[in-house]
């Protein structure tokens, strides 16, 4: 069993027929790919440089992909002088890789949406997270008609609850409310 936070991300528009222009969707694809596993080591290496034990990782499948951070970490060197959490902070550095991951893939014409969430589940030997958190998440990622993210109700709490006594605002830059 895994508890943590899940992203599960869809990309709009890859239903192609015509030869030439699949071939281009098939090469997006695959540099929007490898730009989400460096972002994803990138942000490992800055969690282990945190005092984390990077646990990241993704899974792939058709057009969808996950990604994972484990929030039941024991974090015995870091110190939190702000106050918040290590939900909050697990959710400002997934806000910040979706955003480099989101402008890479729109330059590349591959609109993406998706879902953050949060629970429990199980993982399998690709990386793939199953279970409630992949089930909730695959029951919200689709609610929007739109290009961008939607957070479920815990990360969502946790979002407000720190919005509200937070005095540096500009950390939500990830993040924008309705």
């Amino acid at each position: 069993m895994v508890y943590g936070i899940l992203v599960l991300i869809d990309a709009l528009g890859t239903q192609e027929n015509d030869q030439e222009k699949l071939k281009e969707v098939v090469s997006n694809f695959d540099l929007v790919d490898e730009r989400i596993k460096n972002n994803i080591s990138i942000l490992g290496q800055k969690l282990e440089n945190a005092g984390y034990k990077s646990m990241i990782s993704s899974g792939f499948i058709y057009d969808n992909f996950q990604i994972f951070l484990p929030t039941d970490i024991n974090i015995p060197k870091y110190v939190d002088m702000t106050g918040k959490n290590d939900w909050y902070w697990n959710l400002i550095f997934i806000g910040n890789l979706l955003i480099d991951i989101f402008r890479y893939a729109l330059s590349l014409n591959v609109p993406l949406r998706g879902c953050i969430t949060s629970g429990d589940g199980e993982k399998t030997k690709t990386n793939r997270v199953l279970g409630p958190i992949a089930n909730e998440a695959s029951k919200y990622y689709e609610v929007t008609n739109w290009i961008g993210v939607i957070v479920t109700n815990h990360p969502a709490i946790v979002l407000n609850n720190k919005a509200e006594i937070n005095p540096n605002p500009e950390l939500f830059e990830q993040y924008i409310s309705d």
